[in-house]
């Protein structure tokens, strides 16, 4: 797992501050405004040990190796193709073809298709798909010329109007460029 904090980049060199106002302790547990308290750090690192210890028992129970020599090629490592036929983590090496081969294979299925999605459109609905985003540039431009330095104003106004649910704004609004 990996958590990073923000401070010191936001409040020493952007010279931003926050105050938090909460209403439980682990309630900005993820803000990049501070780090873990040694509270939170035990609730995150038993988290990776559960999970940690799930996968050494699925590795385990599917593969049939030796709990031990699994954590011991474990610890968040990645390994090749090649390392992992070796050390007996996959049977076959391949991709997706070959994958859906040995499914349709273990299944005793001879006869199958596949289809792909999304569909890849044809050349005619990617010239029409175009030609609309064409149009909505057009009249994206014609607005910023109507509005000025209002444009931005009426599109957060479009964006609230669209959002459903509970909504909190902030007294200010950050642009960085």
């Amino acid at each position: 797992m990996l958590y990073f904090t923000a401070k010191e980049l936001l409040e020493d060199k952007a010279g931003i501050h926050f105050s938090v106002v909460k209403t439980a302790e682990m309630a900005d547990v993820l803000s990049p405004t501070r780090g873990l308290t040694e509270a939170e750090y035990r609730v995150f690192q038993q988290s990776v040990d559960e999970t940690y210890g799930e996968f050494i028992q699925r590795v385990k129970n599917g593969r049939g190796l030796d709990s031990l020599f699994i954590d011991s090629i474990g610890q968040g490592r990645v390994w090749t193709g090649v390392q992992a036929k070796r050390l007996g983590l996959v049977d076959e090496l391949g991709g997706l073809q070959k994958a859906i081969e040995i499914a349709a294979k273990m299944a005793g299925i001879e006869d199958y298709s596949l289809k792909a999605y999304p569909r890849q459109k044809d050349t005619f609905e990617q010239i029409m798909e175009s030609f609309g985003q064409g149009q909505a540039r057009m009249k994206e431009q014609a607005l910023r010329d109507e509005l000025g330095e209002y444009y931005e104003a009426y599109m957060k106004v479009q964006g609230i109007l669209k959002q459903e649910g509970m909504l909190m704004r902030m007294p200010v609004d950050i642009t960085i460029k």
